[in-house]
């Protein structure tokens, strides 16, 4: 007796089932199979007791990603504490409302004074306060900023942040620009120029980019 069950096909092929090398500290090991399939993509899992049944893998898992590259410019004129509109876009249909949604944003960023100048994100016409700083006193709120020294300037600003779905249906995410001047009358926060806007053979032209992964809970 070898301790292996072998199932042997017409054409020869085998495959085998066989004990484990060294004995086990139970007197007797005991598998129970599950009932019925699982889903695609689903293991094998056990509860440590012998019941053998079908899960879902891991967490960690990269689902998919989606991508908006804005090679155009905009421009949106804004009082203090006011975010302008949605600068850049991404829109992805997640598979499962627990899901992760990594945000990545680098954008070219512009200011018609001298200023702070930055961004936040946004999810379906919402600021993403988690992704912001905490509150201090009237001072905005925030994901990334820099200072502009002149209006002839692009600042290049990164942003990063794990969002949690909370729904399976599409989502838009979009970055929204903000200035730190104090002036009422507004001033012009722009993407993917500078204030000059000046088109020579001495000016540069910039992109942003905004993405959005979905990664398995």
């Amino acid at each position: 007796m070898t301790g292996k069950i072998k199932l042997v096909h017409s054409g020869g092929n085998s495959v085998s089932v066989a004990v484990p090398t060294n004995a086990p500290s139970a007197s007797e090991v005991e598998f129970k199979l599950p009932q019925s399939d699982g889903s695609s993509g689903q293991a094998l899992v056990t509860d440590a007791s012998g019941n053998l049944s079908f899960a879902s893998v891991a967490g960690g898992k990269l689902l998919q990603v989606v991508s908006t590259n804005k090679t155009d410019t905009f421009s949106a004129s804004i009082g203090k504490q006011s975010f302008s509109g949605a600068a850049i876009s991404v829109s992805i249909t997640p598979a499962n409302s627990s899901n992760k949604i990594l945000l990545i944003a680098k954008l070219t960023i512009g200011l018609e004074s001298d200023n702070d100048i930055g961004f936040a994100f946004f999810k379906a016409g919402s600021v993403i306060t988690g992704a912001t700083a905490d509150a201090s006193g009237s001072a905005a709120r925030i994901h990334a900023q820099t200072f502009s020294t002149g209006y002839e300037q692009q600042h290049n600003v990164m942003g990063l942040y794990l969002d949690t779905a909370g729904g399976t249906s599409q989502i838009t995410y979009d970055c929204r620009l903000r200035h730190g001047n104090n002036s009422t009358s507004g001033h012009t926060v722009y993407l993917n120029r500078d204030h000059g806007g000046g088109t020579g053979d001495m000016e540069q032209n910039s992109m942003s980019s905004l993405v959005a992964m979905e990664v398995a809970a």
